[in-house]
């Protein structure tokens, strides 16, 4: 996932402990058609199942955002997001100034064990600074592909 951090806004592309409504939220293992368990967890939110890919790098997955209990209001936007990543849909959040988008993405993110590249944005930054920067090594010069385009490349 991409989170790009602005004033006002978080732009998300494409073990929790509380209750919506009654409904937990749970890592199950899906079952196939011949009843057979399979190793895929499956995260159970609001009604909603969503299979759990394994990341291509651990390291980029969030950790320490998903507390033992999350309040009411966040799992409602957590549920919206499963959805959205169902559907295979962008989102957009928008919210007062503060950390709490950027808490919601991170933990939307450590529940579903998708990679983040973080984007910080100030009136200095360039296109050519969300694209690739440029690099000499051994006298030779390649381009390094950033945070945007790595995750638009890769599907984070």
């Amino acid at each position: 996932m991409l989170l790009a951090h602005a004033r006002r806004a978080a732009v998300v592309s494409t073990r929790m402990a509380g209750t919506i409504r009654g409904t937990s939220i749970c890592r199950t293992y899906s079952k196939d058609t011949g009843g057979n368990v399979s190793n895929q967890p499956v995260i159970e939110l609001g009604g909603l199942t969503h299979k759990i890919i394994s990341p291509k790098n651990p390291l980029l997955v969030p950790t320490k955002y998903l507390g033992d209990e999350l309040p009411q209001n966040l799992l409602k936007h957590m549920r919206w997001m499963l959805q959205k990543d169902k559907l295979g849909q962008d989102m957009f959040l928008i919210g007062a100034p503060g950390s709490q988008r950027r808490r919601l993405v991170m933990a939307f993110c450590e529940m579903t064990q998708r990679e983040v590249e973080y984007v910080s944005l100030s009136r200095d930054t360039t296109e050519s600074d969300l694209k690739q920067r440029r690099e000499i090594k051994a006298a030779t010069a390649y381009y390094v592909d950033q945070a945007a385009v790595r995750a638009a490349k890769e599907g984070k």
